[in-house]
């Protein structure tokens, strides 16, 4: 195990074992004696003196009798056991710890020993091979944590008794998530709340005994219903390697800014008085008052703040009070336009301060006005965001990604969005930006929808000419995007990509998602859900991952029927297409 990032030493211990590597010392996981000291003529021989002795002692407890502990009766191998024996007496792991190899290790060397000492007595574990399975599951977790055995024995107990394991776990899981440090532990503890009924007259079967059933990973049905559980009740899809990045550049950068941090403090000071001041009679204070029971005007911690409507109403008063332009870039309250000039950063937002443990303001964070209903709609270029955000008076807000496609972070801004219309070009290169996208929103939850537009159209065309009447309804009749993928599963790799697309929605429409690819396919629903599984499995473990290998798929076949006709819109897919191919 990986020193967390909490034990400085530690971590430190592990980059210098990593780079300055010893040779294999008198036990497995201890060190050598570096070259210096074994060349030393005093200390040198004390050392090997006192390698042959840790030698010596090893090998006499591994020839000992066990003692009447727990650890010594677990299901593994005589040499494991001896293993186990000297490894315990090394560290000074007491009798009385139920953990096979006691508290984790933080040295690489002894992490890399232990981590194949826990497996490979867990691999004899007939519990353990009974319920991994499905507690792999619920979470990767939980599978390193040293509390999984005895976990996995309760789970026995509980299935002997007569309990509905299965029930009780999902029960458990649902209602309170588990935590991230010791999620078996936690889990465990939760279980051993649970009352065990008194033996039923007739015989009940031994955990050990090959009547005690459970479904395994063979089981499609019971898999997704827990994947499905685990899908509830976790949260947003975290940062990624590249965002978390972006932040340590901007955390660099401050270091190496132009301008003082004090002189940052100063002018954000200096924008914080200019919120508080526009608080009173905006929107955002009857807002807050409504949503906390309590009118925070002139709070002296919260500091609630309401950043007007216009362009550069705080950079006109920041330049009154003697704020350079770079001052206001630097510290991020503003920002430049298409034109060249400095524009306000946020507008008609309700604010709140960041601020460090010394009360300095480091910057703000913002919410936009709940009465702006605008639904974002994705396209291709600025000027069909544009010309979506005229024709429908501000009811859709036109977004142009730029670049090659939707990126990560854009797609994260967009988290909170109930629905984001998707109106890309109808063309072959639109309709595959149009599934990159709805599979990287997807990551962060995301519903989309696919707006119609005529073939071979984008927004400003069918502006020009059929006018903002013809626009706005195109963006009103926008269809669920999953709806539009599974109808044009016409072959194999097109049931992979709808499947992908099902996997990755929530798993309250994953049955009719499948019932609906069923009968456009004319494949079994039970074929259809095996193939679901692992998706769901990927999209659960990392949705990144998943999101990117799903993009491969939308090329081939599924473009070109996505271009040619549509059923519903003035023509039908042959019958030859309309059958998939056996999954390869």
């Amino acid at each position: 195990m990986h020193p967390t990032h909490r034990d400085k030493a530690a971590t430190l211990a592990w980059r210098l074992d990593t780079r300055h590597p010893l040779a294999a010392g008198p036990l497995p996981w201890l060190p050598g004696i570096p070259t210096r000291i074994h060349n030393d003529p005093a200390w040198g021989t004390w050392a090997q003196q006192r390698a042959t002795l840790v030698t010596t002692i090893a090998d006499q407890i591994a020839h000992q009798p066990l003692p009447d502990a727990t650890w010594a009766a677990l299901p593994c191998t005589d040499e494991t056991r001896r293993q186990l024996a000297i490894w315990r007496a090394a560290n000074a792991v007491p009798d009385t710890d139920p953990r096979p190899t006691g508290p984790r290790q933080t040295t690489r060397q002894a992490a890399q020993y232990q981590r194949p000492l826990d497996q490979a007595i867990d691999q004899n574990d007939p519990a353990l091979e009974r319920w991994k399975p499905i507690l792999e599951v619920i979470g990767e977790r939980l599978t390193h944590d040293p509390a999984l055995v005895r976990l996995a024995h309760r789970l026995d107990d509980l299935s002997a008794t007569g309990h509905d394991v299965h029930g009780i776990l999902a029960d458990t899981i649902t209602t309170k998530p588990l935590p991230d440090d010791h999620p078996a532990a936690a889990l465990l503890w939760r279980l051993t709340r649970i009352t065990t009924p008194e033996p039923t007259p007739h015989e009940v079967p031994m955990a050990d005994e090959t009547s005690v059933e459970l479904p395994g990973p063979d089981d499609p049905a019971t898999r997704l219903a827990l994947l499905g559980m685990v899908r509830d009740v976790t949260g947003p899809t975290p940062p990624s390697d590249a965002m978390l990045r972006h932040e340590l550049d901007r955390a660099d950068a401050l270091a190496d800014s132009p301008v003082l941090a004090e002189r940052l403090h100063q002018v954000n000071q200096l924008a914080q008085d200019y919120y508080a001041s526009c608080f009173p009679q905006s929107w955002a204070q009857p807002y807050l008052a409504e949503r906390l029971g309590v009118d925070l005007a002139g709070h002296p911690t919260i500091q609630p703040g309401h950043a007007p409507a216009g362009w550069t109403n705080l950079a006109n008063r920041l330049r009154r009070h003697g704020v350079t332009d770079l001052e206001m870039l630097t510290a991020g309250l503003v920002k430049p336009a298409s034109t060249g000039r400095l524009i306000d950063r946020f507008r008609d937002r309700l604010t709140l301060p960041i601020t460090d443990q010394d009360g300095h303001i480091l910057g703000f964070v913002a919410r936009a006005n709940p009465t702006a209903t605008s639904t974002p709609v994705i396209v291709e270029g600025p000027l069909d965001a544009i010309a979506i955000t005229l024709a429908t008076a501000g009811r859709y807000t036109g977004l142009a990604p730029l670049g090659t496609s939707l990126t990560d972070q854009q797609a994260a801004l967009l988290a909170d969005q109930e629905r984001v219309v998707l109106a890309t070009d109808n063309d072959t290169a639109g309709n595959t930006a149009a599934n990159k996208d709805h599979f990287k929103l997807a990551v962060h939850r995301t519903n989309t929808l696919r707006a119609e537009l005529p073939q071979g159209s984008d927004p400003a065309e069918l502006l020009i000419t059929h006018g903002p009447a013809a626009l706005t309804q195109s963006l009103h009749n926008a269809t669920p995007t999953i709806d539009r993928i599974v109808s044009y599963a016409n072959d194999d790799a097109a049931v992979d990509l709808a499947l992908s697309a099902i996997a990755a929605a929530h798993p309250s429409a994953w049955q009719s998602g499948l019932e609906e690819l069923s009968e456009q396919t004319k494949l079994p629903q039970e074929q259809l859900q095996a193939r679901l599984v692992p998706l769901v499995e990927a999209w659960d473990d990392d949705p990144r991952e998943a999101a990117a290998g799903a993009a491969p798929q939308q090329r081939g076949p599924f473009q070109r029927a996505a271009t040619s006709a549509r059923p519903g819109h003035g023509g039908e897919v042959p019958q030859s297409r309309r059958t998939a191919a056996p999954h390869r």
